[in-house]
């Protein structure tokens, strides 16, 4: 297998496993600010370890820290915070699909507040998309038969539009010549440092993981873990092209509907399939390179 192709598996796999780790984590009561503090934590360590052994330098400046504070809110801190927020109230496969507009949510807001030039393709694309967000979200046939809330559906929606936000100004604050282990370690640190004050200020800091040992904690190691893995990949792909990093957006919600049919026996209906279907043929439309001319 090629190995950029394999790269953007591993990354899919360890991105689609975010929420359903969460949603467990959840049903133990883990405060969410300690949860994602420790995650952070378990982080540091891995690659701080692995950077030894591989003989890395870490090096951060304070020049960095913009691009750190930018993307530890919003690629961490206020995702993981929502997913906390709506993980007992919506199935993970229903937020897998939400989280797939997030390249339609770029190319939108590129048209309407930096004046990208329309390509009529990428309009079809953004099209399908929302019209299998409506398929998703409509009350009469897939929310009543799910018994879920359309207040939980739009909170779901922040995710695609705040991971849209980091994908349009996070490359304009990222360190040229900082290596992927300078760059992930830094971003937790930082998210480590912000939920060390909120657990301080929210009184969460009555959970350890090293004596609270159940499925919850064994939840957040994996998160840790894969967490680890998807950001250094990340890291490594973005200096390929977008195509290619797009290509885990497919691979992810099909990850996360998968552990919500095997850990939570989640029900996958026309509507969803549906939805499922506009979504992928918008984000494929949206995203896939321009056909060159022989």
């Amino acid at each position: 297998m090629n190995k950029t192709l394999l790269l953007i598996l591993i990354a899919g796999i360890c991105g689609g496993s975010v929420y359903p780790l969460i949603k467990i984590a959840d049903t133990y009561n883990i405060p969410r600010f300690a949860y994602i503090f420790w995650e952070s934590f378990f982080i540091i360590l891995l690659l701080s370890t692995l950077a030894l052994l591989r003989s890395q330098k870490i090096r951060l400046t304070k020049n960095e820290c913009p691009y750190y504070i930018f993307c530890a809110l919003t690629n961490i801190l206020i995702p993981q915070a929502l997913f906390f927020y709506i993980a007992k109230e919506l199935p993970a496969s229903i937020v897998s699909i939400i989280i797939v507009l997030t390249p339609i949510f770029v190319y939108m807001s590129l048209i309407f507040f930096f004046k990208e030039p329309l390509i009529w393709r990428k309009v079809t694309g953004i099209c399908l998309g929302l019209l299998g967000i409506f398929i998703l979200f409509a009350p009469a046939a897939f929310i009543d038969a799910y018994n879920l809330d359309l207040f939980w559906l739009m909170i779901a929606l922040l995710l695609p539009v705040d991971y849209a936000t980091n994908r349009i100004f996070a490359t304009k604050l990222k360190p040229i010549d900082a290596s992927p282990y300078n760059l992930t370690i830094g971003l937790f640190i930082c998210v480590g440092l912000m939920c060390a004050g909120l657990m301080i200020i929210l009184g969460q800091t009555s959970y350890n993981p090293l004596t609270h040992l159940h499925f919850g904690t064994l939840a957040l190691f994996s998160h840790a873990l894969a967490m680890t893995i998807f950001y250094i990949i990340f890291f490594i792909l973005a200096a390929q092209n977008a195509v290619s990093n797009s290509l885990s957006f497919y691979i992810a919600p099909l990850v996360g509907t998968s552990w919500g049919i095997l850990l939570f026996n989640e029900n996958i209906d026309i509507f969803f399939l549906a939805s499922t279907t506009l979504v992928f043929s918008g984000l494929y439309l949206v995203t896939k390179e321009k056909i060159r001319e022989k």
